[in-house]
């Protein structure tokens, strides 16, 4: 046998399988809704004090009916949602193998949560998502070639084979829930949270699924899926039930004991009802059914479809998984370095960059199209001493539109990708730095693309000094605006939502163009304001450009007219209040204030992915 296939079986062979044992106690969890009718904020308690009992080699289904709190119940144990704080609402504790968790960590680590949204990189292949999430996700004890074959393994046993090369965003719905739930499959967690994953998918994916799922939980995986209204055939191929009603939880146990455990109540169910529909059913009617179970604490070991309920404790029902408890590792490291990760993600996101029409192709061809317009518009007065005014309404003018695009396609584009980047996050495909670094370098390139052409077009069109050296400036000057409005766009989108953020994100900026020194002169403005002058990007953007194109000893400007008030460019900018400016000056500014933006927007998404999480 060939050495690199030794290392391709070496790589595949099936890493000693994990066991836990999860038990929640008392879970009680509430959130914060707007009241209409009172028009106040008010708490509502989703989750009631609740208890119960997850082990590995089975398959679990949380069950209930729409607003039960199966998805709350799935956030609060993959530790999405914090619930033990400080709110009295909010209180409970979870034990992995009889150890309580402190730090929901390192349960993540073992774990992935695939939730019941289907967020995928819609500009990417199936093949391509796939490949980059092994890349990231199974560590360099992989080679390429075994991550090709775990790949393709994974594809297979979900049905993707057929559209590995199409892009997710051309995906059924179907192929979309199966594409995410490979993609959390590749590095075979431990311990795997799913909400509603049948949701979109005809039988036969289902059952192929569910078969999927039961055999991964009887080779040793914890596997926890909250099911809507699944067939009874579905129901059929778990090992656990949980079923929830309004926050309280009506039964737990085997399916099996499930029509005997109800008989037992008075509840007899119909041969030809489906016994999911029917408990829940049944749970809805019967306030009280939650005490029978006490509320989750007690555990229908029944196992057959004529035995009588037998209930044991949550507690006995998990030691008896004892012999296989494993322990949790407190090392939080990816399972790719840092450098690895920055190298991926900055591909990624580049693949997307040049595949994305309106990030690129429109955002470059806008640039060329207004460049050209206005260097036709104002052709040859970059020279002429009676057009100044007219001169100095197009280079502030040319600050503004760079400056108002620069933001806007941030604005736009951030807040789409923020709910992949925090699921991902979560199930530790990579390091928030690495992410917000590969973005970062991926977008600057673009961005200057769209500044060169804009400047380029415009600056020797209007015929400004044909100076090498005049040109260069006034493109840094322009780059750094652009970058630094960039960073605001990506510091609006983190906080705000399109809608608000298309509406109120050009308000951030907006107010310096005030202090720009284009409309009211910094000598003539009141004492009180002129420090805003000095703190105005915009003022020092409009300073740099003008003293670029205006400054350091440029030669008496033509003058085609019987008199020209600004022939000599040091007159000009004397009027201005810009004769003492620093271009190097005004041009730090900049570059200081765009890492600045940088690291707080890298800091509040930092904030962002990790307020809710436990």
């Amino acid at each position: 046998m060939a050495l690199d296939e030794q290392t391709e079986l070496t790589d595949l062979t099936p890493k000693p399988r994990k066991h836990f044992n999860l038990i929640f106690q008392d879970i009680s969890y509430s959130a914060l809704h707007y009241d209409i009718q009172s028009y106040s904020i008010k708490t509502k308690l989703i989750l009631k004090g609740i208890s119960g009992v997850f082990v590995s080699k089975e398959l679990a289904v949380i069950l209930g009916p729409s607003g039960s709190g199966k998805s709350t119940l799935l956030n609060v144990l993959a530790g999405y949602r914090k619930y033990n704080t400080k709110d009295k609402n909010n209180v409970g504790y979870l034990e992995i193998n009889e150890t309580k968790i402190q730090d929901h960590r390192v349960l993540r680590k073992e774990s992935c949560y695939i939730m019941q949204d289907d967020l995928l990189q819609e500009l990417l292949t199936v093949q391509e998502s796939l490949m980059v999430a092994a890349q990231l996700k199974l560590g360099v004890e992989y080679s390429s070639k075994a991550m090709r074959s775990k790949v393709d393994s994974i594809a297979d046993s979900l049905s993707l084979t057929s559209c590995m090369t199409t892009l997710t965003q051309s995906l059924s719905g179907g192929e979309r829930r199966r594409l995410s739930i490979a993609l959390e499959l590749l590095n075979d967690p431990s311990i795997i949270f799913l909400d509603e994953p049948t949701t979109g998918l005809d039988y036969s994916n289902a059952t192929q699924l569910m078969s999927l799922l039961r055999d991964m939980a009887h080779r040793g995986t914890m596997i926890i899926c909250a099911l809507h209204q699944p067939s009874a055939s579905l129901l059929s191929k778990a090992d656990h039930l949980f079923v929830l009603n309004d926050g309280y939880c009506t039964y737990q146990g085997t399916i099996p004991g499930l029509i005997p455990y109800l008989a037992d109540l008075g509840y007899d169910c119909p041969s030809n009802y489906n016994p999911a529909d029917y408990v829940i059913e049944v749970s809805q009617e019967a306030e009280q059914m939650y005490e029978q179970c006490s509320n989750g604490k007690l555990y229908n070991i029944n196992s057959s479809l004529g035995g009588s309920t037998v209930f044991r404790t949550i507690e006995e029902k998990g030691i008896t998984s004892k012999m296989f408890y494993s322990s949790l590792s407190t090392e939080f490291s990816y399972p790719q370095d840092f450098l690895t990760q920055f190298s991926i993600l900055l591909r990624r996101t580049l693949t997307k960059c040049f595949r994305d029409r309106f990030l690129t192709k429109v955002r470059l061809t806008l640039h060329l199209i207004i460049g050209s317009f206005l260097g036709f518009m104002y052709r040859g007065i970059g020279n002429d001493a009676a057009r100044v005014h007219n001169n100095l309404s197009l280079l502030f003018f040319s600050t503004m539109f760079l400056m108002f695009t620069a933001l806007s396609s941030m604005i736009i584009t951030y807040p789409l990708e923020f709910e992949i980047t925090k699921r991902e996050h979560f199930n530790r495909w990579f390091s928030l730095k690495a992410y917000y670094m590969a973005t970062m370098v991926a977008d600057i390139p673009v961005q200057i693309m769209c500044t060169l052409i804009y400047c380029v077009t415009v600056y020797f069109f209007s015929k400004q000094p044909l100076e090498m050296y005049r040109f260069t400036m006034f493109l840094f000057i322009c780059i750094f605006l652009t970058l630094y409005s960039q960073g605001m766009g990506v510091l609006v989108g983190m906080v705000l939502d399109v809608k608000n953020g298309v509406i109120f994100g050009p308000l951030t900026l907006l107010p310096w163009t005030i202090f720009s020194g284009y409309f009211v002169l910094q000598r003539d403005s009141p004492a009180c304001f002129k420090f805003l002058y000095q703190l105005s990007f915009l003022k020092h953007a409009l300073e740099g450009i003008l003293l670029s194109v205006y400054g350091y000893g440029r030669e008496n400007l033509e003058c085609y007219e019987i008199y020209c008030h600004w022939k000599y460019p040091e007159k000009f900018l004397d009027d201005l209040d810009m004769k003492h400016g620093d271009y190097w000056y005004d041009l730090a500014f900049l570059i200081v204030s765009y890492v600045m933006v940088k690291l707080v927007a890298y800091f509040v998404l930092y904030f962002q992915i990790n307020r809710n999480k436990s």
